[in-house]
């Protein structure tokens, strides 16, 4: 994935966000990348992507309980 526009990215997903977990307020970030996946295509596009904690992270995926529930 390029690092492209990266910076720029996690500064407005962050305040997007107001600095915290939407589900659950952890001010622990990563990003999620959901239009389009991550694995269909390496962007950084805050439009695409999603403020989230490691813990809620999962369950945006697929992969964790509740998977692709945001």
């Amino acid at each position: 994935m390029s690092d492209r526009g990266k910076t720029d990215a996690i500064a407005i997903l962050r305040a997007e966000v107001g600095f915290g977990c939407p589900v659950c307020r952890s001010p622990f970030l990563t990003w999620h990348h959901f239009d389009p996946p991550e694995h269909i295509e390496k962007h950084w596009r805050p439009e695409g992507m999603i403020a989230l904690c490691l813990n809620c992270h999962p369950n945006a995926d697929g992969k964790g309980y509740g998977g692709d529930a945001y």
